[in-house]
C-alpha cells in the first residue's frame, strides 16, 4: 500500500464469522447463507468452509485463525483492527479476545467500535484493552470510535460518561474519539 508517512490503515470488524451451527445466534448462518452464492465469496474469510452444494460454513473461531488474519493484515499493510466492541457475551466477540490474547498481537494493533454504552462487565474489558501495549494511540490517547455518532444515543453527556469511566478504570490519557456517520 502506499500511502502518506503519517498515515494509517485499518479494518472494520465485524465478526459474524463464528461457529455457523452455533446455538448461541443465528447471525453467522445469515452471513454464511449470504456468501454462499460464487458471485460473493470473494467476501469470505479464508477459513470459510464450501459443502458439496456450494453452501458456506464457518467452522469455530480459533487462535490460529486469528493469528493468520493478525499475519495476513500486517502483509497486506494494514496497520490495526477496529473492533466492533460487542457485549462480553456474545460469539462476536471472540475475535477481539483473541487478538489481545495473542503472540503475534502487536504486529497488528487494536481499537474499538462503540454502538452503545455496554454492560459494565464490557466496559471494563474495553478499558482494560487500552491498556495493553497493542492498543492503537493517536497523540499517545487511546483511539476509540464510536458509531453512528449523529444519533441521540450519543449525546454529549454520553460522551462524557464514556471518558469519565475510561479514566476511573485506570485509563490516564484522554480518549481520543472518532466519530462515525
Amino acid at each position: 500500500i502506499n500511502r502518506q508517512e503519517n498515515t494509517l490503515i485499518g479494518a472494520i470488524r465485524w465478526d459474524a464469522f463464528f461457529e455457523t451451527d452455533s446455538k448461541t445466534s443465528n447471525v453467522s448462518r445469515q452471513v454464511a447463507k449470504a456468501l454462499s452464492p460464487s458471485e460473493f465469496r470473494w467476501h469470505a474469510p479464508f477459513f470459510t468452509k464450501y459443502d458439496a452444494d456450494g453452501n458456506a460454513s464457518f467452522p469455530g473461531y480459533s487462535m490460529e485463525i486469528v493469528e493468520k488474519e493478525i499475519d495476513y493484515a500486517k502483509q497486506a499493510g494494514l496497520d490495526y483492527f477496529a473492533y466492533l466492541w460487542y457485549e462480553t457475551t456474545s460469539a462476536m466477540s471472540q475475535p477481539r479476545k483473541y487478538h489481545l490474547q495473542s503472540k503475534n498481537k502487536n504486529l497488528i494493533e487494536m481499537s474499538g467500535i462503540l454502538e452503545t454504552i455496554r454492560s459494565t462487565q464490557t466496559m471494563f474489558e474495553l478499558f482494560n484493552a487500552m491498556k495493553d501495549s497493542c492498543w492503537l494511540r493517536l497523540d499517545g490517547r487511546p483511539v476509540l470510535f464510536l458509531y453512528n455518532v449523529n444519533s441521540t444515543r450519543w449525546t454529549k453527556e454520553q460522551v462524557d460518561a464514556v471518558r469519565q469511566m475510561a479514566y476511573r478504570a485506570g485509563v490516564k490519557e484522554s480518549l481520543y474519539i472518532i466519530g462515525m456517520n
